[in-house]
């Protein structure tokens, strides 16, 4: 598995929706749930499928975390991520992107409908 962040500059042409192949299974996203409830901060997660034109090459689906306002990025992929690599299968690309909840791309993604976890705040 590759863990990877896209650069979310506005103007750049995105296109998000729901995943048409589901690459992440649903043991994967239930294994993915318990592990995110134990992370503080995490409002929402979604696994859309993207595709971003003249970067992508086909459209994939991606794992978006929705951050309360004042929690660090960095602070949630630390403790993500070596979970991440023993829950994803092997040889799996997987996109991460940590967004706080006041981010323009939040209501196209929640849209989306592909939401598998939400925190009881």
């Amino acid at each position: 598995m590759r863990i990877d962040s896209f650069d979310m500059t506005p103007g750049k042409d995105l296109l998000i929706g729901p995943p048409n192949d589901r690459q992440l299974t649903e043991s994967v996203l239930s294994q993915l749930q318990r592990v995110l409830a134990n992370i503080r901060g995490i409002l929402e997660a979604h696994v859309p499928q993207c595709y971003i034109p003249d970067i992508s090459d086909a459209p994939v689906q991606v794992l978006v975390l929705v951050l309360e306002a004042k929690t660090n990025p960095d602070s949630v992929m630390e403790r993500l991520a070596p979970q991440l690599h023993a829950i994803v299968p092997r040889g799996l690309y997987l996109d991460v992107w940590p967004l706080p909840e006041a981010h323009e791309l939040v209501p196209k993604v929640q849209a989306a409908g592909a939401r598998f976890f939400s925190s009881e705040k």
